[in-house]
């Protein structure tokens, strides 16, 4: 783990190629301590995201990607904003020191956004700006192919099914569906080959996701659809390639729009620890057992 300050604009911009870095946790300071966002502001932290590369990875990302099966993957993923907040109608506010999450197997990719970060040191949320107190990278490993994770922003599976009418429809399923598991791991070997190349030899086995009590179901408006997506903590287990690339680049689908991201946590805190299965801080004046979000 290494934490990069403001201060230090003098040694960047680094060569991060080959250092492994694949996350970047960023602290950030809203104007006067306040933030408005609407309640359903997940195109607002994608827009953000892709800010935050420069020009020709963000159109190299955005535009192209890399494809296998006939699908893209953007290969990078996001947290929602973690920090104080309360809900207004349908409007969220955050207020103190945030948290923001950005990963990607690609460490050029997290370079990339360090590199500009301590160069700039703001974040753009719409018309809001953010500065940024500190950059910490890191890459959290999987040591082996059993670990807990919980989320830091929702995981969304879907089937397309057709209506009678021959239109497509995104059927989102539930970790306990058993068709979840078939695609979790379908969609982790077709990132693995996005990552290592079309050709890279396949890790044997399936991957295998169970929740660790509730997992709560988040409804999350995007750009005039509907996307449905769960968090809480989870068993992760599977071949350790795989298993990784989950870390690195997120379970699930949608991960470009900030869905999938999860951290590594250890058995002791599973059964117990934050009160809040996705990690986020728990809103003012809200009861322990309820959250909006």
């Amino acid at each position: 783990m290494v934490r990069l300050s403001k201060t230090q604009n003098s040694i960047f911009p680094l060569d991060w190629k080959g250092l492994g870095i694949v996350r970047a946790i960023l602290a950030l300071r809203p104007s006067r301590g306040r933030l408005r966002l609407p309640l359903h502001h997940q195109h607002i932290l994608q827009a953000a995201a892709y800010g935050l590369f420069t020009p020709a990875i963000s159109h190299y990302l955005h535009d192209r990607g890399f494809g296998v099966d006939h699908k893209v993957f953007r290969l990078f993923t996001f947290s929602r904003l973690q920090g104080q907040y309360r809900i207004e109608g349908e409007t969220i506010g955050y207020f103190g020191d945030l948290q923001w999450t950005i990963s990607s197997p690609l460490d050029v990719v997290i370079g990339d956004v360090a590199n500009l970060l301590i160069r700039d040191a703001v974040v753009r949320l719409g018309a809001h700006h953010l500065a940024v107190e500190s950059v910490t990278v890191e890459r959290p490993r999987a040591e082996e192919g059993e670990i807990l994770v919980r989320t830091l922003s929702p995981i969304t599976v879907h089937q397309t099914v057709w209506r009678p009418d021959g239109k497509p429809y995104a059927l989102h399923l539930h970790p306990k569906d058993r068709k979840f598991q078939a695609i979790i791991t379908d969609n982790l070997w077709q990132k693995y080959r996005a990552v290592h190349g079309a050709e890279a030899a396949m890790p044997a086995g399936a991957v295998h996701l169970e929740p660790i009590g509730q997992c709560r179901e988040r409804v999350i408006l995007y750009k005039g659809g509907v996307i449905k997506g769960y968090t809480g903590r989870f068993f992760l287990e599977g071949p350790l390639p795989l298993v990784q690339v989950a870390l690195d680049a997120g379970l699930g689908s949608r991960n470009a729009q900030g869905f999938g991201l999860v951290e590594i946590i250890d058995f002791a805190e599973s059964s117990g620890g934050r009160n809040y299965a996705d990690g986020a801080a728990r809103p003012t004046g809200a009861p322990a057992s309820r959250t909006k979000r």
